[in-house]
């Protein structure tokens, strides 16, 4: 394992001197957005999102078959408990009786992202430099989710620009306690189908890019770091509380990145630190001059929206996690409702909505009223495999190309695991496809390890 030269930005190197076609497999990694913008401008149906989960599920297969070097990072608990939980799963949906397309889509959101990781490590292995093509992807997405959203602004609400191709959830009411109503303000969908899907995209996307200019070793230019100025603009619009949450938690984190107990072998240079810093510094300068731009009205209503997602925790909690969740296991203790049977997107097939059934809107409760005490529990083994694993590889790993790409996962899995706690992420097929792909460095086993040093400025 030698280490490779960096030639104007190009890794010179055994394993890169074949020349090989990336765009395949970066267009799998962007493929949940394609398939989402697909799916609200040109072919309002789910036939595409099945289209995408076919291919994804068939060649991470082929992956796993031919590629022991991303296979032997998955620990065999993580299969064994994925097979006990897809036994239950099967239980469940012969005594519940559910349709099989609200099992397919139960099944599917559950295991597709897992799917996604593989293809991803693929990606992450195979070519040098696949953290800054995918980190140009995500910006870019960044940059078109942003300007949509402006557009839908400016045109209004019940335009037939900002209407077109929702989804059933449709649009967000922007509103804070405290603050009075503003007529015109409300919370856009972008490029995606529901308001929901556009907060937690925009928070995977915006956590990637900001995790990568954090602890890389390049040089940002300047459109880069002004770049960060779009981020902002994009969570503010979105109107997503816990994205804005978890991102000022995530690079908190950052901060004290060498200080962690179970990262504390890392080495992390003063650069990093003080690229973390500095991002969070700038969310109290973009809050501090922005009244100088806004009105006052809508700029004291943004302010209070994102500031009160940190004292509304109790009772969001409470509401959406304490309650609901006993609720779910005195019901639902030994048989659930079937997989699938209160999922995001199977109410047009016999399922039904969770908020409908009076269990709050929470990922596990969820699970646990579709599969039972004894299937949540083993879901929550499962899963916790996962980001366990993700801990270990990211601190084995600090100083390869694609490090960014697994501390970034361990930063949003964990802020999945918290965010689930009030809103039900995990349903979404989409969110959590991308937060996989992205992340999918942690599988690339040791080969990616090796893979040398990052290019010297990023344009």
């Amino acid at each position: 394992m030698g280490s490779n030269n960096v030639i104007n930005g190009r890794h010179v190197g055994s394993r890169f001197r074949k020349k090989r076609n990336s765009f395949p497999l970066l267009f799998l990694i962007n493929l949940p957005l394609i398939v989402e913008v697909f799916r609200k401008y040109i072919w309002q149906s789910d036939i595409p999102l099945f289209l995408m989960v076919v291919i994804v599920f068939f060649y991470g297969l082929i992956i796993l078959a031919r590629d022991s070097n991303v296979t032997s990072n998955i620990k065999a608990g993580f299969f064994l408990s994925a097979a006990a939980l897809i036994i239950i799963a099967f239980i469940n949906q012969f005594l519940s009786s559910n349709s099989i397309m609200v099992f397919a889509i139960g099944i599917g959101t559950m295991f597709v992202p897992f799917f996604y990781a593989v293809c991803s490590a693929n990606y992450y292995q195979k070519y040098a430099n696949a953290s800054i093509s995918i980190l140009k992807c995500a910006n870019a997405w960044i940059i078109l989710s942003l300007l949509v959203a402006a557009l839908q602004l400016y045109f209004g609400k019940n335009s037939e620009f900002t209407q077109y191709g929702l989804g059933s959830s449709g649009i967000g009411d922007y509103t804070a306690e405290g603050a009075d109503y503003i007529e015109g303000l409300f919370r856009p969908t972008s490029i995606f189908t529901h308001t929901g899907k556009f907060g937690q995209v925009a928070f995977s996307l915006i956590l990637f890019k900001w995790v990568y200019f954090a602890v890389s070793r390049t040089k940002l230019s300047v459109p880069w770091k002004l770049s960060i100025v779009a981020d902002f603009a994009l969570i503010l619009i979105s109107g997503q509380r816990s994205a804005f949450l978890f991102l000022f938690i995530s690079m908190f984190v950052l901060m004290f990145y060498t200080n962690l107990p179970m990262l504390r072998k890392s080495v992390v240079s003063a650069r990093r630190y003080k690229r973390s810093f500095m991002l969070l510094l700038t969310v109290v300068f973009i809050l501090t001059i922005g009244a100088n731009f806004v009105s006052s009205n809508v700029y004291d209503m943004v302010v209070s929206r994102m500031i009160s997602v940190f004292y509304d925790i109790p009772e969001r909690v409470a509401g959406n996690l304490v309650y609901p969740f006993w609720n779910a296991i005195n019901q639902f203790v030994f048989v659930g409702m079937g997989l699938g049977a209160i999922t995001l997107g199977a109410s047009k097939y016999g399922g039904v909505a969770l908020y409908d059934i009076n269990l709050g809107e929470n990922s596990w409760v969820r699970i646990a009223a579709e599969l039972g005490f004894l299937g949540f529990t083993i879901y929550v083994l499962m899963v916790s495999q996962w980001l366990y694993m993700a801990f270990r590889v990211s601190r084995r790993d600090t100083t390869s190309p694609n490090s960014a790409s697994k501390i970034f996962f361990v930063l949003w899995y964990f802020s999945m695991f918290l965010w689930a706690n009030t809103h039900d992420v995990f349903s979404n097929i989409i969110g959590m496809s991308l937060g996989f792909a992205l992340g999918g460095a942690i599988l690339e086993g040791r080969r990616g390890m090796s893979a040398g040093k990052q290019v010297s400025v990023l344009r």
